[in-house]
């Protein structure tokens, strides 16, 4: 009202949905549209598993594929990836018997039976090190060089782990300063579309309540 046209006094702001973890879950269990968001990329992604080429001996990927299936590596990698899109960030922790998580890993002293699968924690079971950062360069330049678990995380309660034991999935990836804000995680990818499924929820709330009127007058 008052303006010339309807961009003269719009304007952007932040709803920060990323940081109500309650909401975020009370969308994916209500909501398909939200589910199917959430959903449909993590299992695109996985459920094909992977070909393994290249080795001497043929049946060497069998035997690899067998042990991922039986440590339900794809299916970690799967939650991963949603619990990653759904709150902005998330963690596959590579389990390894024996060996300090604290400790930078090195592939040659993980002897055979020692991989037990992953452990996937959310963006709220760890606390990122913001204050200590990775310096060596390369692709983890500038990230969280520790994450320290929660106690009422799933495993690994009260443990350090080292970025090098873990596989980081963000969301939608941030600008610097805002991912400073959201303590150098990415951002929920429902964040983006809520004001949608907001015009999509009311849209059909508003159709499904006239359909219901229609069927009440026919009946009286």
């Amino acid at each position: 009202m008052g303006t010339g046209n309807q961009h003269d006094d719009s304007t952007y702001g932040f709803n920060f949905l990323s940081r109500n973890r309650l909401k975020l879950e009370a969308m994916y269990r209500s909501s398909w549209v939200v589910g199917q968001a959430i959903d449909v990329v993590a299992d695109d992604m996985t459920r094909e598993g992977t070909n393994i080429r290249g080795l001497d001996d043929p049946s060497e990927a069998e035997i690899i594929n067998d042990t991922m299936d039986q440590l339900e590596v794809w299916d970690r990698l799967n939650e991963t990836i949603k619990w990653g899109r759904l709150y902005g960030g998330a963690l596959a922790v590579m389990l390894i018997d024996g060996q300090d998580n604290s400790t930078p890993l090195n592939l040659k002293t993980v002897g055979k039976d020692q991989f037990k699968g992953l452990l996937v924690l959310d963006r709220w079971m760890v606390q990122p090190t913001l204050q200590d950062l990775v310096t060596e360069y390369g692709p983890h330049y500038g990230k969280p060089k520790y994450y320290d678990v929660f106690s009422d995380s799933v495993g690994l309660c009260n443990e350090r782990i080292h970025y090098s034991r873990v596989i980081r999935i963000d969301g939608v990836k941030l600008p610097y300063w805002q991912s400073i804000a959201e303590n150098l995680w990415g951002q929920s990818v429902i964040e983006r579309l809520e004001d949608r499924l907001t015009i999509f929820d009311m849209r059909h709330s508003v159709q499904g309540n006239l359909f219901i009127r229609r069927i009440y007058v026919r009946i009286r």
